[in-house]
């Protein structure tokens, strides 16, 4: 897929329906919901909104620049640590290149991202640059779906037969700075944005989830929600 291809950023007139996840003791029986689309319950819905702009500010940038194929080379990633990207929203480089070009920038070499293990891989999948655009979709599994399109880290990790396994290792790793979320209304230098990824990914897959991975899924995540302060218990996520 061309670079052309995968530079559509998400439609802002998506953005009708609010991101969410799904509550564990319903998992099992309701993970089929999660197809026709999420939620995410908050009382400061400008929270998603900062998000939503932070990730696409790229969008209103002049896009009539050279596409560049070869921004960022191989040893360029190999320099980087594991799961970090060349550009982000933060790095100087992200004022003065165009949307495509940023994107093109953040989608790993396709020879690189064969090479590398699941586990290296989901550390990728969960700090994307561009992971807030999932929330901008009619639905969470249009905008999951959408990843593998935009880039090869999402496409090589969901073709492997070990990507569940990944990516619960990956979910049972990390944490939620709530007072990131809190004072500077950022959900993914928090996590919370990886988290609402994470989990949304197991409310779709939670089907194909072997017994002990769904034990041991639904036991983090009742962990995760039981560590929230009192104030973020409306961070809560439901099916409709």
């Amino acid at each position: 897929m061309s670079v052309s291809d995968r530079c559509g950023s998400p439609d802002r007139n998506q953005r009708d329906g609010e991101p969410l996840t799904a509550q564990a003791e319903s998992m099992a029986q309701e993970s089929n919901e999660w197809k026709n689309g999420t939620q995410l319950k908050t009382k400061d819905t400008s929270i998603l909104q900062e998000e939503l702009d932070a990730q696409t500010e790229w969008d209103g940038q002049e896009e009539d620049t050279q596409e560049t194929t070869n921004l960022v080379s191989i040893e360029d990633w190999k320099a980087l640590p594991v799961g970090e990207y060349p550009i982000n929203t933060e790095s100087p480089e992200s004022k003065t290149i165009s949307f495509c070009d940023a994107l093109a920038a953040c989608d790993m070499p396709k020879e690189y991202a064969e090479s590398l293990s699941s586990d290296d891989l989901s550390k990728y999948a969960g700090n994307y640059p561009f992971l807030g655009h999932i929330l901008a979709y009619d639905s969470i599994e249009d905008g999951i779906n959408s990843l593998k399109e935009k880039s090869t880290v999402f496409e090589e990790l969901f073709s492997r037969s070990d990507c569940d396994e990944a990516l619960l290792k990956e979910y049972r790793n990390m944490s939620c700075d709530y007072k990131i979320l809190e004072k500077q209304h950022d959900m993914s230098a928090s996590g919370y944005l990886k988290q609402i990824f994470l989990e949304a990914y197991f409310g779709l897959h939670y089907g194909n989830l072997s017994d002990e991975e769904s034990e041991m899924f639904l036991e983090e995540y009742e962990q995760k929600f039981d560590e929230r302060p009192e104030d973020k218990k409306d961070y809560s996520t439901a099916t409709i």
